[in-house]
């Protein structure tokens, strides 16, 4: 591993907030590299990849810094209000569709040839499915929760650590707003719901990768704007940047605003840009072989886009990947540059859900705009404006393009509130005891109303496992009804019949035609 890692320690910050809020999530990414690079040669039910835990338990080349424990009581209030969910969680739809499944695969056997033709969506495998697979430790599935539960506490870690900082600095103003945001997430249109992230159900990653895209985005644009480059952020931001990547592959628009700061750290530091993305090759051999993984899982570079894909290989069907394909481009309501803008926003907001969240968007992002105008001012230090909207932009276009759905836009909409604040500060400070009640209230108000009326001091939390009817097809299950296997290897909700071969090192899965 480069040396240059090694050089981070307990007292490293990135833009003055201390490192050890960042453990949870740097902890998940190498947790999940670790075992996605385990399953190329053994399933992760074997008690060897459990091992692994050790390694990231304790600390081999330092001692414990107790320093680390200084905001553990705030910390602790945050995870435990967010526990209270737990008593009212279910699965998500997808987790019974392809999510658990998945998972299974994943622990019953080493990485599979073809993938994908078991059933489609294994070809979009993120890294969440390697951790949740590690997490099958009992039958309550409950720490697949615990595990969304993370980011959701790493956010509003992250905020508390903005707002008790310097309250003259963008930081501190942005994520202001951002906890404002989240208060009025509760209240507008249909009861609310304006874009702040939430609590999913089980199986689904949309809230880890809203959450690391917006951290990722604020840090980005803040060393931007403040002309700060440091060769030790450049390594945290390509790992949050490359772990947003694997969280999702729509997770890519991240890389208009990291190479946006690659680019000005070169000019900055008058270095060229490929000896700058030497000092992180280490991360660029995980993201080839991400990409690897996919090759073997589906023979494209990026599933289901068709032209990426090697006809050549044994399990690729280009027929087969069309289909899903032509199936996930008309699920994600996409727009067609050249198509009419204007039809396609009327077809988009005639989904109730769409309407509600953009029309209580615009209105929240009003009301913090007008708590700016009113009781902050314009920072002396002129801000570049001009890497905000030209990020915004390409965001939009970028999802709009390739699938607008609120779950995926989250954490841009939340990454446009905060740039309201980033050219703000206070006229007064702001006093601390509303600064601590604004925080409580929005981490109150994430577990929904009926999760504190389940909460129960008596019982552990456990999620029961719907059984869905089966029937034979093609020697193997498929439901009677809808197209959820939930946990079942021999059941895929694939209509067309596909071989699975495992006379070689490596199973093979081939469309029958």
């Amino acid at each position: 591993m480069n040396s240059k890692i090694l050089k981070i320690n307990s007292s490293s910050k990135i833009q003055g907030i201390d490192i050890q809020i960042f453990y949870p999530v740097l902890g998940v990414f190498f947790l999940g590299n670790l075992l996605f690079f385990i399953n190329f040669f053994i399933p992760l039910n074997s008690y060897f990849s459990y091992l692994l835990l050790f390694f990231l338990l304790f600390n081999l080349s330092e001692p414990v810094d107790l320093k680390i424990f200084k905001n553990i009581y705030f910390n602790l209030l945050i995870f435990l209000i967010l526990l209270v969910s737990s008593f009212d969680i279910n699965f998500h739809y997808d987790a019974g569709l392809y999510h658990l499944n998945n998972q299974l695969w994943i622990r019953e056997s080493k990485i599979i040839l073809g993938f994908s033709n078991i059933y489609g969506p294994f070809g979009v495998s993120s890294i969440y499915e390697y951790i949740s697979a590690f997490l099958w430790i009992d039958k309550s599935f409950i720490l697949i929760h615990f595990l969304n539960l993370i980011f959701i506490g790493f956010l509003f870690t992250f905020l508390f650590c903005s707002l008790t900082k310097s309250q003259k600095s963008g930081l501190f103003t942005g994520s202001l707003c951002l906890v404002v945001f989240g208060v009025l997430d509760n209240v507008g249109f249909g009861g609310g719901r304006n874009g702040f992230i939430s609590i999913q159900s089980i199986g689904k990653q949309d809230t880890a990768i809203a959450v690391m895209f917006l951290v990722t985005s604020i840090l980005l644009i803040y060393s931007i704007i403040n002309d700060s480059f440091k060769q030790e952020e450049i390594i945290f931001y390509s790992i949050f940047s490359l772990f947003i990547f694997q969280l999702k592959v729509s997770g890519i628009s991240i890389v208009f605003i990291f190479f946006l700061y690659i680019f000005l750290y070169s000019k900055k530091l008058n270095k060229n840009i490929f000896h700058i993305l030497k000092e992180i090759n280490y991360l660029f051999f995980i993201f080839f072989l991400w990409l690897f993984k996919s090759i073997l899982h589906t023979g494209c570079w990026i599933f289901p886009l068709e032209s990426s894909c090697y006809s050549r290989l044994s399990w690729v069907d280009s027929k087969y990947i069309q289909n899903i394909e032509n199936v996930t481009v008309n699920f994600s309501n996409s727009y067609y540059f050249g198509d009419s803008f204007q039809l396609w926003i009327n077809k988009y907001l005639e989904l109730p859900l769409n309407s509600i969240v953009f029309r209580n968007f615009a209105l929240s992002a009003f009301v913090i705009f007008a708590l700016l105008v009113l009781f902050f001012e314009k920072n002396s230090e002129e801000i570049n404006n001009k890497y905000l909207f030209a990020i915004i932009f390409l965001c939009l276009l970028f999802y709009i393009r390739f699938g607008p759905d609120v779950r995926y836009i989250s954490g841009l909409m939340m990454y446009i509130i905060f740039s309201l604040g980033i050219s703000y500060k206070p006229k007064k400070n702001v006093p601390k005891v509303l600064i601590y009640g604004l925080i409580l209230t929005c981490i109150t108000m994430v577990p929904n109303l009926a999760s504190y009326k389940s909460l129960s001091f008596q019982t552990f939390p456990t999620v029961l496992m719907p059984q869905e009817p089966m029937k034979n097809l093609y020697n193997r299950l498929i439901p009677v009804s809808g197209d959820q296997c939930w946990v079942n290897i021999n059941c895929s909700a694939n209509l067309e019949n596909y071989n699975i071969n495992n006379t070689g090192y490596f199973k093979i899965v081939t469309i029958d035609n």
